[in-house]
């Protein structure tokens, strides 16, 4: 589908809805199974519509249908008889008789069959509730950053959850502001020239446990948000090894054997065990002028506590990121403080290392800042040294059990200390200024180095596994970019085939994770995907939740419905573009009803479609 037509919408009706999970249904086993048409209806209004972007079922077992080009919001009986309506209009002209109103930016229904409505009409947001008997029970006017106002939710507390553009805010019903929170989106940032749209959040749904699920059609990913609208890990991020410059920077394990990978962009991969993707972690926050997915270093270093929290060194953002092992964001302690000190030097984009000392202590190596420093487990500055060493700027760092602190640095050396930075002597000593450290993991009593020469080819790299007096062991062929040692002993070892030119990549052969035995032998091989998630999203413009939790995705730009575990494990896709019962174009909205019926307002096609309750669970 062309991007003219995704964005071809100007006042085309965009709307949300909360879908609430009423019932426990009874059903089978559920398979993977790709664009099946079996059991799909079109469901016969007595009415005719004319692109159709919003369906429900209301409390009272009715279709509540928003018909953007009919400039009306009515209601049927489920043989397709219609009830009421509200006329509104798509021209800021008014319509009709009776109750109308202006145009339609989202609609939702509420617990007693209330429907929620957004409007926007001579540069002005409104909202407005209309009772069981279509009434109107309450309207006022809110802003959001003074942007036009998308989607409109509600929570288990009853509250309200309006957007504009790529802001959520929290309003109670009578509209006081209560919160809001601003979501990570790239075309904020980008030319005008884009659809004023395409960064906006399109459709929220909400779990009984306050849980929100929100698509954004500009990122084409599914967001989720805590009650808090605290971020959790997103559903259709994209993941590009390839990416010119997106060399892999740091590697990580926990307890768990899950094991995350950073590639100098704004983002973390979470592998499993068996390294199969299971997310991606991001910051909250994305410094001003820095777009998420581009190849500007970010996230250069890695450290797993023994809680399996994940740490992270942002560079560009100069923050430490902490992220509980659920994916969600814990803490982002600033270091900004070095930014008005002139040794700090400008923002880091080479080279950082994170070590977590057994004390749940850690240090931070910044070769940019040519300095260590020391934090409390809960962020807090206990020390800084190393600021004298002009020539041996930091490049690596490890703790050892007796919390001894090993640097590496770019003259090839590798330094102990102790945690205040006294000097206590020298482990090793390559021969060459030339030579950068560019790994350093403790193994027992093996000690594993990185080196690189920066001027010369990449085959140059090296690592080497030696005892603790500095005997050679052997070494790691072919030598990997970034590697860390697991809990159980085995290494972690990440590069890119394309190998290294002055640091910067040849090709653009995807990335790869290797997993080795502690003597250097090869367990796994994985080549990293582009994508992160089980399905990517082109566009997508509602989002729905059943009774057990399974995610249903109006997958607009590919013409198709996806339903996911709550996991978000890809289930089942329906549907291509065209015609038939089971085809779609542009679907605009999914939900689905307490009894496990699926329902789509077939934007392109004029009509409603629904999947039976039967059909859905079969798959």
């Amino acid at each position: 589908m062309t991007t003219e037509a995704r964005h071809s919408v100007g006042s085309v009706l965009i709307v949300s809805t909360l879908v609430s999970a009423l019932a426990l249904l009874l059903g089978g086993s559920l398979a993977a199974h790709a664009n099946a048409a079996a059991g799909w209806q079109v469901l016969q209004l007595s009415t005719p519509l004319d692109g159709p972007g919003f369906v429900g079922v209301d409390a009272q077992d009715r279709l509540v249908v928003a018909d953007r080009c009919n400039a009306r919001i009515m209601r049927f009986e489920r043989d397709g008889r219609p009830i009421d309506q509200i006329p509104g209009n798509c021209t800021s002209v008014s319509m009709g008789t009776g109750p109308t109103i202006p145009i339609v930016r989202g609609v939702s229904l509420g617990p007693h069959s209330e429907i929620d409505v957004t409007t926007f009409q001579f540069g002005r947001n409104s909202y407005r509730a209309y009772a069981s008997d279509m009434s109107t029970t309450a309207t006022w006017d809110y802003t959001v950053r003074g942007d036009i106002g998308t989607a409109v939710g509600r929570a288990p507390d009853g509250t309200l959850l309006l957007s504009a553009s790529s802001i959520l805010a929290r309003y109670t019903l009578e509209g006081q502001r209560l919160s809001s929170r601003v979501l990570e989106t790239r075309w904020d940032a980008m030319s005008t020239n884009w659809h004023a749209d395409r960064g906006a959040v399109k459709g929220i749904a909400v779990a009984p446990d306050g849980t929100l699920y929100i698509v954004n059609p500009g990122e084409s990913l599914v967001e989720r948000l805590t009650p808090d609208l605290e971020r959790l890990p997103s559903w259709g991020v994209t993941w590009d090894p390839r990416a010119p410059g997106g060399l892999l920077t740091s590697i990580a394990v926990d307890s768990r054997g899950i094991t995350y990978v950073a590639n100098g962009s704004a983002s973390i991969l979470k592998l499993s065990p068996s390294n199969t993707p299971l997310a991606l972690l991001s910051p909250h926050d994305v410094p001003p002028g820095q777009l998420r997915g581009t190849a500007l270093e970010t996230i250069l270093a890695l450290a797993v506590d023994a809680q399996d929290r994940v740490y992270a060194f942002d560079a560009v953002g100069r923050q430490i990121l902490v992220f509980e092992p659920d994916g969600r964001q814990l803490a982002a302690w600033s270091l900004q403080d070095d930014a008005a000190d002139p040794e700090a030097g400008p923002p880091l984009r080479t080279q950082a290392a994170l070590a977590i000392a057994p004390d749940g202590t850690f240090f931070v190596a910044d070769s940019s800042a040519t300095r260590i420093r020391h934090f409390s487990p809960a962020g807090e500055l206990l020390d800084a040294w190393g600021s004298d060493w002009h020539d041996a700027h930091p490049t690596s760092l490890a703790v050892d059990q007796d919390g001894v602190v090993w640097v590496g640095d770019q003259r090839g050396r590798i330094r102990l200390f102790t945690p205040s930075g006294d000097f206590i002597r020298v482990w090793a000593d390559f021969g060459t200024s030339s030579a950068r450290m560019t790994g350093l993991s403790l193994n027992g009593d093996r000690v594993i180095v990185g080196s690189i020469e920066p001027a010369s080819p990449a085959s140059n790299m090296s690592v080497r596994q030696f005892t603790r007096d500095g005997d050679l062991l052997n070494s790691i062929d072919p030598a990997p970019l970034v590697f860390t040692v697991a809990p159980d002993g085995t290494l972690a070892a990440g590069d890119s085939p394309g190998r290294l030119h002055n640091m910067r990549r040849e090709d653009t052969s995807p990335a790869r994770v290797r997993r080795l035995s502690g003597d250097a032998q090869l367990i796994s091989d994985l080549e990293l995907p582009e994508y992160t998630t089980p399905t990517l999203f082109n566009a997508p413009q509602s989002v729905a939740l059943d009774a057990y939790g399974n995610v249903f995705v109006a997958d607009t730009g590919n013409n198709r419905i996806v339903k996911l575990s709550p996991e978000g494990v890809l289930l089942t896709t329906w549907g291509e573009r065209g015609t038939a019962a089971g085809q779609f174009d542009q679907p605009r909205w999914v939900t689905v009803d307490p009894r496990g019926n699926v329902y789509v307002a077939d934007f392109g096609n004029n009509r409603i479609q629904q999947l039976p309750a039967e059909a859905n669970r079969a798959v």
